[in-house]
């Protein structure tokens, strides 16, 4: 071993020293130079320079390029032949297979005792143990950012930024360098004392899933979690011209570089390969060490299948008042779940699941009148509310429906990418395994559809930045100027105070999370060297995570709602795209990355063919100023319009009532009439093919759907039979005989009013010719209806599932329902609540479910006050009989066993 951490004087004295790693091994013989290494334009040293195989982009991330070599954080720590790097690396991979059989015994034997023992401990005593373990466990979790504020506020660093020294060029005064003392922390972030002692499942499951999980299972996530301390310079690393195989039985062995296996990282350069063994070793010895003291002195043996059958299900989150429980996030908890790898089933499942979100969204706007209000008054909500003219807050309530229906697009068009790719999937099944190259037909399409993500990623994060300066929950940080009065709005957002971003995370946790995830997410890790000290790059899954925990934790009630509704769905889209793109890079062999610019040339779907137009490029699409001007002003007009009509109020069952709601009605028909002849003359003027233009109408057109106006048809009908039924009482005196509507919701099944509306697909094709009215429109007959499911529940239960469905009066109800509760109502009926992202939970049906087979639905989680007000129960109803055919006697009181 040659050590190259050292600095010369002159240039011959360097070069001899390069000449004795040439006679230390023959075979690494590579291109080594002595090279200048100048300070502040003056010359400091010479310095060894090693030349890796490849130079390339890709390999930069595997060998460090020579020009890098320069600053002492880029240099290696050491040269070693191919011998010593054969030995070294052989030696983490048997001593973590050995600690991993160890552990696989214990947990088989002893898994009951292991379980036990470590819940039962308390968090001192857990922190007690961790620190016998190892007494340099870092003490705090998000080490990312404890490290990005300790640094920026050293006094060095302090003097350095204040006296003009680039502390990027200043080997002695960079974070990278000053990371170096915390190595353990920088190759397993997720391994510290606040995180393992205050959750005990957390190392339990992290415990199970390494157990479980062979090394290269494991290998790409634990090279992705070094991308940052590499580029940074955090770990020092030895040098060897090799590389190493990264799948199947020969891994962990040294192997000749080859550029093809190297790019698809099947193998990948000894200096960050050898940084992935090594961490994979620390953690099976720390994991080890913890399950040794949780076994001493433990007589049960051959408990087998305990350990398994407790944490095989996943990270599991208690509800507070429920015995159901929630299952955590894996993409924010990824240390603690399996192991992440490309799944065509899973990237599916999540696009899916936000098109189900987004066009239930929209079709609760054009089919609910009440819930078309509480947007409205949302979206202009804030700095809007205050500042603009109500004829340009009309307008923005329209841009912002037109952007609406631009996202559940593109999720569409993301999804025909996916499946797209699964039937090429299907077809190369016996060609797509790590050590060979991919069809070139599969790599395009996937390289195609990272591309593709990250474009749309790059757009919402974007705008969701720009918008965070005008919600209510965040106004105040910014001061804002407006533009002059016109059918536009536009403003111009300056922090107040401070703009750096470590003061701003102590002083705002909130904030800074949510624009350093906007932030972030507009850039790429390599770019971060260039960024200057405005900018903090932290993966992230990690800020994500952070937001999670912020949100969680948070004592404050008004700080948790400052997060409102309409920053929750742009933060959703964001973390399931971000988990998507994660997904894609995890691929083995991973594909070679396409430029946007590339994909469009190649490609020939949907999402193509609106790149290629400019569709959402920015700019409303119309070149006629004229004409889209108008338009916004038409949109606008018919916003105030349907607005300015009365709000039904008083018994349902009256002419007053009915008349007011046929008003709101028709304006809110009038009002989609026009937002889909906005939208077909944008996308006529950006030449989109008329059959693309059809498919992008149908999210505007769920006014126009049979079931709805069915549904409007039959409550019309009943309300007016009431209203006979009433006024037939008045006039006989005879008291009701309880027949027709009923005006009490309980605990006594009932026949329902509303019309089974379908579920959401992912492409549908209405029937219906745009212009067909109530009066022209079939109503089949009640005899015809398919029966419907019926589930017998618990009284609990049932209360919490009937608040779903509205009684004849119901916006004079006041009735809630606790989030716990209706965890705990799902359950009952088969649904498993699991958490994606933040508030965000998905309801999937399981297999003791009536509806087991159909798709999961997401609802988010209520805050600050955990309970879903009335108003947020009808529109969740109307989703579940959307997606599900729920009705309100779907449910009914089950009898008392005996």
């Amino acid at each position: 071993m040659v050590v190259l951490l050292r600095e010369f004087a002159s240039q011959e004295e360097c070069s001899e020293s390069a000449l004795e790693i040439l006679r230390h091994d023959v075979q690494n013989n590579g291109d080594v130079s002595a090279g200048p290494v100048y300070r502040q334009e003056r010359l400091y040293c010479f310095r060894m320079l090693l030349k890796g195989p490849c130079e390339c982009a890709i390999c930069a991330l595997q060998f460090r390029p020579q020009m890098h070599q320069g600053l002492n954080v880029y240099t290696y720590a050491s040269v070693l032949s191919n011998s010593e790097a054969r030995e070294k690396a052989a030696s983490l991979v048997e001593q973590a297979h050995a600690n991993l059989k160890y552990l696989r015994e214990q947990c088989d034997a002893n898994g009951h005792t292991i379980i036990k023992r470590w819940k039962k401990k308390s968090n001192e005593k857990r922190n007690v143990l961790l620190l016998e373990v190892d007494p340099s466990m870092y003490p705090y979790q998000w080490s990312d950012m404890r490290f990005l504020a300790e640094y920026g506020n050293r006094p060095d660093h302090l003097e350095a930024l204040n006296s003009g020294l680039n502390t990027v060029e200043d080997p002695d005064n960079t974070e990278g360098h000053a990371r170096r003392a915390f190595r353990d922390v920088c190759l397993l972030p997720y391994v510290n004392l606040e995180s393992l002692k205050n959750d005990p499942a957390k190392l339990l499951s992290l415990l199970y899933n390494r157990v479980k999980y062979p090394p290269e299972k494991w290998a790409s996530f634990d090279n992705w979690l070094l991308e940052k301390q590499w580029h940074m310079g955090s770990l020092p690393t030895p040098y060897n011209k090799n590389c190493i195989i990264m799948y199947g039985p020969s891994y962990g062995k040294l192997t000749p570089w080859q550029s093809g296996l190297a790019y698809a990282w099947d193998i990948i350069g000894f200096p960050r390969a050898i940084l992935v063994l090594e961490a994979q070793m620390k953690l099976s010895s720390f994991l080890k060490s913890i399950v040794e003291r949780l076994v001493q002195g433990s007589d049960e043996k051959n408990d087998t299948g305990a350990f398994r059958n407790a944490l095989e299900l996943g990270l599991k989150k208690p509800t507070d008042k429920s015995s159901c429980v929630e299952f955590a996030s894996t993409f924010i908890n990824q240390p603690f779940s399996s192991p992440p790898a490309f799944d065509i089933k899973s990237l599916l499942d999540i696009a899916e699941s936000q098109i189900n979100l987004h066009a239930d969204h929209l079709w609760l706007l054009q089919t609910d009148p009440l819930s078309f209000r509480r947007y409205a008054a949302l979206v202009v909500d804030g700095s809007h509310q205050d500042n603009l003219p109500i004829q340009q807050q009309y307008s923005l309530v329209a841009t912002t429906l037109i952007n609406d229906a631009f996202k559940s697009q593109i999720w569409e068009e993301i999804v025909q990418e996916i499946q797209k790719i699964h039937i090429l999937a299907v077809r190369f099944r016996d060609s797509i395994y790590p050590g060979f190259p991919l069809p070139f037909t599969y790599a395009l399409s996937l390289g195609c559809l990272e591309a593709l993500l990250v474009n749309v990623i790059w757009r919402l994060a974007k705008h969701t930045q720009r918008l965070l300066p005008v919600r209510p929950g965040f106004r105040d940080n910014y001061v804002i100027r407006y533009s002059p009065p016109s059918e536009r709005a536009s403003f111009i957002p300056a922090r107040k105070g401070t703009s750096h971003p470590i003061r701003r995370y102590t002083e705002d946790p909130l904030d800074f999370c949510l624009n350093t995830i906007a932030s972030t997410l507009q850039i790429q890790p390599k770019d971060f060297r260039d960024m200057g000290s405005q900018h903090v790059y932290i993966e992230p899954s990690e800020l994500f995570g952070m937001l999670d925990d912020i949100i969680s934790k948070s004592e404050k009630k008004h700080d948790i709602s400052r997060l409102d509704e309409i920053l929750y769905r742009c933060y959703s889209d964001l973390s399931a795209l971000y988990q998507m793109l994660r997904m894609v890079r995890l691929h083995q062999p991973r594909v070679p990355v396409f430029a946007l610019e590339d994909a469009v040339k190649t490609e020939g779907g949907k999402a193509w063919r609106s790149c290629r137009a400019g569709w959402g490029q920015g700019g409303c699409g119309i070149v006629d100023e004229t004409i889209a001007t108008k338009l916004r002003k038409t949109s606008a007009h018919l916003v105030g319009e349907f607005l300015k009509t009365a709000k039904p109020a008083g018994a349902k069952a009256s002419q007053k009532w009915l008349d007011q709601d046929q008003i709101q009605q028709e304006a809110c028909s009038q009002l989609w009439a026009q937002m889909r002849n906005r939208q077909r003359q944008t996308l006529e003027s950006l030449g989109i093919g008329e059959d693309d233009i059809k498919a992008d109408l149908e999210l505007l057109s769920a006014d126009l759907a049979p079931e709805h106006l069915s549904e409007v048809q039959k409550e019309r009908n009943q309300i007016l039979t009431r209203i006979a039924e009433n006024e037939l009482r008045k006039a006989t005196k005879v008291p009701s005989s309880g027949s027709g509507i009923q005006t009490q919701w309980g605990l006594i099944a009932e026949e329902s009013s509303s019309a089974t509306a379908p579920k959401v697909k992912v492409k549908t094709h209405s029937d219906s010719p745009v212009g067909q009215s109530l009066e022209d429109l079939t109503i089949a007959s009640e005899d015809d209806e398919i029966p419907r499911i019926k589930v017998a529940v618990s009284k609990r239960t049932l209360q919490s599932l009937q608040a779903l469905f509205p009684n004849p009066n119901f916006e004079e109800r006041t009735k809630s329902v606790d989030w716990a509760s209706f965890v705990h109502a799902m359950a009952e009926v088969g649904f498993a609540a699991k958490q994606t992202d933040g508030s965000v939970y998905s309801f999937e049906p399981t297999q003791a479910c009536k509806w087991y087979g159909k798709s999961k639905i997401l609802f988010h989680r209520p805050h600050p006050e955990p309970k879903y007000d009335a108003w947020r129960l009808l529109g969740m109803g109307k989703r579940m009989r959307k997606n599900f055919d729920w009705e309100a006697d779907t449910f009914e009181l089950a009898k008392k066993s005996g």
